[in-house]
Formats: structure tokens, sequence, C-alpha cells
């Protein structure tokens, strides 16, 4: 006589689980009955006790849509939730128990089939475990090793291909793996398929978590049997990017490791056509590998050409179950790290054409321009060096980054990379004491193929040598027949503080000879920009640098020249101005500064001893 619990939820939910799950049975009775059996206690004598969590498994059935192959879960989830409810019952009957934390909820409806799963893994080693003694625990592992193809066993953790059903249940304890199940519904045969199709299990040390590929299921998966990869990897879930995390760590550690047996996997062939396919169908796993750790570093077997030969050869078959090849080709070569690996590693030149025929132009542009921007990055512990050491080290960065994108360009991709940009941002970076040195302001200007304006704004500190801002000028002095372009220069230029404004006067007044007065008033107010006045500007020069008040044409001197030259250095005032004013009359200019110098000061009476010996009056 069936149960009124089992009456009531067949005539409720038969057609709707048939609908859903028509390969069950051949009628809505059988396939009710199949998920009937998932309720562990179906069993029970008394009809009270039968059937207590029927309606919770098909109403979460129909509303999360499990795998067909992983409905024999439910049933072991829910016999291990029914013993942690019993033991959660004792411990709170205790009468020395105060304070605990039960297990679980008692309320089975709090929970979906996914949070149950995840709420009782903790506890499902131990509850298999807790009856076998440490040596039936020893002999256990013993056997696993034994049945299994060990690549990795270090410091860092395992990688293991399981080769029978025992071995797998063994390593896959405490995750909800179809091919690790003990109870029912194990498909290790199935997956494994005669070792054809070897399983992948990585096992890192230090969490729980375990991860599982097989070419069969055609996905990596965690403990929880989630799916970590697919044709894209786009999730903004932090769970699946954690667990991502977890195992791009240990794989990058343990492909460096040196460990690893890399003759177990090239003596089979289908281990190396499993590795192949995690990278294919899920590259955003083998894109975390490769931003922690350098390809060239990763065995061959795994290297980006083995992956390249193998994808080479992966077409679209008739099959349904491969017709996203293209989109997972498309997704493999579109990762970031991928491509900045391929392209800029000469290892891969063979084949680096073929790759970018398969990635979207804007794909591979936007992973040169990361590579670009990478070569011309700023240290994260800054520039430091001899300006000799920091200049070897920027042209090297600059040339390279030139040849790069040149290459690129002869694979057809047309990039409008601003390098010299780069360039400037980076020689901003460099510290004010390397600028010190003329040398390398003057060959560092060179390199960069940039307008004397846009160095006057962004790296004037190069300018504060009088010989490197006089050669800048002379370099672009044919530019400065347009007026348009001197007075730009003239703006840009009137807030550097470093320039010495002479060579810049003396360059406009040979273009120049008869002054900017007969110029065009139309270029001029076209410009919006104020008539050059010269003389503020070498009065600018000179205090700043009153050490070239001696290349000013005695006619342009002015008194705020004279007070600042002669504050600077008197005595080589007093010889410079006996040496350019001949005669017997001292210039009212100097007359004028000599009159602000203290009355006893040492600096006074050297500029008048100079003035009586010249007999200036």
């Amino acid at each position: 006589m069936a149960s009124k619990k089992y009456d009531v939820n067949q005539q409720k939910f038969a057609d709707k689980l048939f609908d859903a799950y028509p390969g069950l049975g051949s009628t809505a009775e059988d396939v009710f009955a199949k998920i009937a059996s998932y309720d562990p206690t179906a069993t029970q004598k008394i009809d009270k006790n039968q059937y207590i969590y029927l309606e919770w498994i098909c109403s979460r059935i129909l509303r999360e849509k499990p795998r067909e192959q992983d409905l024999y879960k439910i049933r072991e989830d829910l016999e291990n939730y029914a013993l942690l409810a019993r033991f959660d019952k004792f411990r709170a009957s205790r009468k020395q128990t105060i304070f605990y934390k039960p297990y679980v909820d008692p309320r089975i409806d709090q929970y979906s089939i996914t949070t149950l799963a995840a709420t009782i893994l903790p506890y499902e080693e131990s509850i298999r475990d807790r009856k076998k003694s440490l040596a039936d625990l020893e002999n256990e592992q013993a056997d696993a090793e034994s049945e299994s193809v060990i690549l990795y066993d270090g410091s860092e953790g395992r990688i293991v291909v399981p080769l029978t059903m025992e071995a797998s249940q063994y390593w896959g304890k405490g995750t909800k793996w179809c091919i690790s199940a003990t109870k029912s519904g194990n498909l290790f045969k199935e997956y494994d398929n005669d070792g054809t199709m070897p399983i992948l299990m990585f096992l890192p040390k230090g969490t729980r978590e375990k991860f599982a590929t097989n070419e069969h299921d055609k996905n990596v998966r965690d403990m929880m049997d989630k799916p970590l990869g697919g044709a894209l990897l786009n999730t903004d879930s932090q769970e699946k990017k954690k667990s991502i995390e977890i195992l791009a760590s240990f794989m990058a550690q343990v492909f460096t490791s040196g460990q690893l047996r890399i003759d177990r996997i090239q003596d089979n062939e289908h281990i190396v056509r499993a590795f192949h396919e995690m990278a294919l169908r899920a590259p955003g796993i083998y894109n975390a590998i490769l931003t922690k750790t350098d390809p060239r570093h990763i065995p061959d077997f795994f290297s980006l050409s083995s992956v390249l030969e193998h994808s080479n050869k992966y077409t679209n078959p008739d099959t349904s179950d491969d017709s996203d090849a293209e989109e997972i080709l498309s997704a493999f070569y579109s990762q970031p790290e991928f491509l900045v690996a391929l392209i800029s590693d000469p290892l891969f030149a063979n084949i680096k054409q073929a790759t970018l025929d398969r990635v979207h132009t804007d794909t591979v542009e936007s992973a040169v321009s990361g590579i670009i921007s990478d070569i011309m990055k700023v240290p994260k512990e800054g520039i430091s060096g001899t300006p000799n050491e920091v200049l070897q080290e920027f042209e090297a960065k600059y040339d390279y980054a030139i040849k790069f994108n040149e290459d690129m360009k002869g694979h057809g991709h047309l990039l409008e990379m601003d390098i010299d940009a780069l360039s400037i941002n980076y020689l901003a970076k460099v510290p004010k004491e390397v600028w010190q040195d003329p040398d390398f302001s003057m060959k560092a200007l060179r390199i960069v193929n940039f307008s004397i304006q846009t160095t006057l704004v962004t790296l004037p500190e190069a300018y504060q040598h009088h010989v490197v801002w006089e050669a800048a000028l002379q370099e672009c002095g044919g530019a400065f027949s347009d007026l348009n372009t001197l007075a730009n220069l003239y703006k840009t230029s009137e807030n550097v503080e470093a320039l010495d404004y002479a060579p810049f006067v003396s360059l406009v007044e040979e273009l120049y000879p008869e002054g900017l007065e007969t110029e065009s008033e139309v270029d001029i107010i076209s410009t919006q920009m104020p008539r050059c006045d010269f003389t503020a500007l070498l009065e600018k020069t000179i205090e700043r640098h009153p050490e070239f008040f001696a290349d000013v044409a005695p006619e342009k001197q002015t008194l705020p020249m004279a007070i600042a030259a002669v504050k600077h250095d008197p005595g080589s005032l007093a010889d410079m101005a006996a040496d350019l004013f001949k005669g017997k009359k001292r210039p009212p200019e100097l007359t004028a500064a000599f009159n602000l110098l203290p009355i006893n000061s040492i600096e006074r009476a050297a500029v008048a001893h100079h003035f009586t010996e010249h007999k200036l009056v």
C-alpha cells in the first residue's frame, strides 16, 4: 500500500517531472517512482515516517533543474543531513551541553539542493571514515596510489590520474563528483572510457578545494561539481573567481617546480590531449596561469606551441556536442595573457600569424597596446642609476617598443601606438638629479620624436642647460619662419623656469632682423598670443641665470639684469664691465647696481676697486 505522502506528491508533481526528465522512465509514474527513491525515508515501515523529504525533493528539482546524472546525489546528501540532524538532537539533549553550534538547520525547507550539498560537504569525509581504523585508511591510500598515475607529488599538493573507480573514489573524497560517488551513480567508467579519456585531478594542499577535468565532460569542475571553464569565461561570481585563483596558483607553481613527471605525461598521448583540451575548454584558467608564470618555464607539452598545434587540428565536427568549437578557439585565442605571451615571445614566431588570423583585430591591437605599455612602464621601485645607466635602459625600452610595433604592422595590424607619448611619460619619472647631466638631457631629447613645444611642458628639467636649449632651438629653427609657430613657442615657454632666453632672442632676431613689428598683424591675432617682449625674456633669463649676463649685448642690458648679475657675482661683473664698456664713463645701470650693494660689504669694495683700476668714473 502506497504512502499517503507518495500519492499526494505523485498527483502534484509526476507530469511535471516527466516533462523535465523524460529519460528517467517511459511514463510519468515511472519517473516519479525513480525520483521518490531518492528520499532516504522511502523504506521506513511506519507511514508517518515515510517520504518526509519527498515534497522538498520534487519542488527543488523542478526549480533548480540539476543534471539527470547528478540526481542520485540528493539521496546521499539527505542521508547525511538526517544523520547530522540526529547528532544535533543528541548533543542538545545532553545535560552538560550548554552551548553548541548545530551542524544543520532542522528545517529542510531552508535549503536548496545546492546549499544543502555545500552544508553537508565539510562533514562527508569524516562521516564516511568514522568507523575505519588508521590501518584501513593507510591501505586505502596505498591502493589508490598504486592504481593511479601520479604526475606530481610535492609540497604544493598532487596531480593524479586515477585508473580505477576505487582510486577515483579515494582521491575525490569530499567532492560531489559523479566519478567519485560511493553509494550509487558512479560514472567513472563512462568518463574514463577505458583510459582513452583520462581524468586529471588537481589536489592542492592548504585548501579543501579539489579540481577535476576530463575530455568527456569538456570542463573543469570544482569540488562542488560546478564548472569553472567553458567556451567563454566571463563570470561575476566571486566564488568561481576564488576557485580559479586557487587552481591557477597551484598549477603555476607545479609547472615551474621541476618536479612534474614529464615522462609519464609524454608516454601517454591521452593525458597530453587532456591537458590540451583543458586549456582550450577553460581558457580563463590557462590565462590566469600565464599571469603567474613565464610561459617559457612551462613544460613543452603544455607550452603555447603545443596547445596551438593541437588547437589548429581542432575542427568543428558534425556532432552537436562540439558545435561550439569555433567559439572555444576564439575564446582561447582572445585571452589577453595568452596573446601577450604569444606575440612577444620569438619562440612562437612560426605560428604567430596563423593564430592572429583567428582573433579579432581589436583584440590583437588591445593586447599589443598592453604589451607596449608594459615595455615602457616605469618599474614599481622607480628609476635609479647613473645618468648613463638610466639612458641605456630607456633607449633599450624605446628601441624594443618601436621594433615590436613594426613587427606587428608586418603581420597586418596597423597600430596607432603613440610610443613617443609613452616615452615622455617614462622620462617624466626620471629623478631630477639625473637631468642635471647635460649629456643625458641632450641624448634623451633626441631619442623621443616630439616637438620642442611638447617637451618644454613635459620635461622642463632637460632645458636647464644652456647648451641643450640652444641646440634644440637651432635644430628646429627652420620652423620659426612661421610666426604662429614662433608665438606658440613663446607662449609655451614663458612659464618654464629652467630656460635661458638669450639664444631664443638671438634666433628670432636672426630670422626677423627688422623686428616683429613688420610682420602681418593677422598672424599675430590669429595665434591669440601676446607679442613677444624680448627685453622681458632676457630679464627673466638673467634673473634665473645671472651668469649669462655676459651674453647679452651691451645695448640690450637693463637695470634689472645688472642688479641680478651684480648680486650674483660682483667681481665678475666688474671684470665684464671693464671689458665691455670702453671709455671713461660708467654705465648708469652699473652705477645703480653698485649703489644697491651694502656700503661696508666685500662685494662693494671689490667692484669699487675694479672701477678705480679701470678708471671708470
